[in-house]
């Protein structure tokens, strides 16, 4: 299993035992680290950042 998939198959496991709240602040989290280093981050970095950031959008949207 490759890191991206392994931190995916993590986040997708906590997401739903977390708070919208929680969600919310995983996402404000995840989007400041990308933003923050958006001049550095290797092409790895983006794709784990878009899988990421993506997933996180998908849940905040669908659950309560």
């Amino acid at each position: 299993m490759s890191a991206i998939q392994e931190v995916i198959d993590q986040l997708e496991r906590s997401l739903p035992s977390s708070s919208s709240s929680q969600r919310l602040q995983i996402l404000r989290s995840v989007t400041d680290i990308y933003l923050g280093g958006l001049a550095t981050h290797s092409d790895d970095n983006i794709e784990l950042f878009d899988q990421v950031l993506n997933q996180l959008i998908d849940y905040v949207e669908t659950q309560p």
